[in-house]
């Protein structure tokens, strides 16, 4: 006799249980993907620096390589001269 109020209670408990693991997995999946919105605007930056950095790199190439084989220029022919 007492097994249907047994079974009852423990088909709403099984209920109750997915439910707050159907929860549970809605909040891990939104923590993920704000994450991952995350994780990707971070990814994003880091690439327009590296490419920001590239250029000046790059700029400063076209400037000190001149200014080197001039100062090389000059001590060459301050060695000769002398």
């Amino acid at each position: 006799m007492d097994r249907p109020e047994e079974t009852t209670a423990l088909l709403t408990e099984i209920r109750d249980l997915l439910r707050e693991g159907a929860k549970q997995q809605a909040e891990v999946i939104e923590f993920m993907r704000a994450d991952s919105e995350m994780r990707r605007a971070v990814i994003d930056r880091s690439v327009d620096l590296q490419e920001v950095a590239l250029r000046r790199q790059k700029s400063i190439t076209w400037i000190i390589l001149p200014l080197i084989a001039v100062c090389l220029g000059v001590l060459a022919y301050l060695i000769y001269r002398y």
